[in-house]
């Protein structure tokens, strides 16, 4: 069992194409089995969008038209968001082997990155134990675990310009915005 759980962590890292820094990992985790799992893309679209939406409304005027510019993108890798909800305090315990389903829905926790462009605190979800979602087994039986979430967020920089809707026609740098937003999802099974 513990062989086909190594291969499929192998695989599911291989798929993903983001590789697990081992430096990024607590010591106290370096030896749980863990996993990856991409946020799917329409959802990325969909987060980054809304943010956009929401910055680019502050202070806007009807009299002007804006746009944005994509400058640049850069990731924070394994930030720790915690344990999925709906778990019991002490950990469960799976007497035969077993898998948490976790879905990424219930309340936002506020975690806070650096990157180049500065620091933030952005509210993140760490989802919920649920009976349907993502299949997360556990390597382990007979003693207490939990499901502790650990997310890739994407920061994007972008430009923002104006100008009259009736006038000169020439853009006018505004100031930046960036959008923040959890592009890929990290299971590690802990025991507690």
């Amino acid at each position: 069992m513990k062989k086909i759980v190594s291969l499929l962590v192998f695989l599911s890292i291989l798929v993903s194409s983001t590789p697990i820094n081992a430096q990024e990992i607590p010591t106290d985790e370096t030896s749980q089995e863990a996993f990856v799992i991409p946020v799917p893309q329409e959802e990325i679209d969909r987060e980054e969008q809304q943010q956009l939406e929401q910055q680019n409304s502050k202070g806007r005027t009807p009299l002007y038209e804006y746009k944005t510019e994509l400058v640049g993108t850069q990731i924070t890798k394994k930030v720790k968001i915690g344990y999925a909800e709906g778990q019991p305090p002490k950990g469960t315990i799976f007497h035969s082997p077993g898998s948490f389903y976790w879905s990424n829905s219930g309340s936002k926790v506020t975690v806070t990155i650096s990157v180049a462009y500065g620091a933030y605190s952005i509210g993140v979800t760490p989802g919920s134990i649920s009976g349907t979602g993502v299949v997360v087994k556990s390597p382990y039986t007979g003693q207490a675990v939990k499901l502790l979430i650990h997310k890739d967020i994407e920061v994007k920089k972008y430009k923002q310009y104006r100008k009259t809707i009736m006038g000169s026609g020439k853009w006018e740098y505004v100031g930046d915005v960036y959008t923040k937003v959890p592009v890929l999802n990290h299971f590690t099974v802990v025991k507690v």
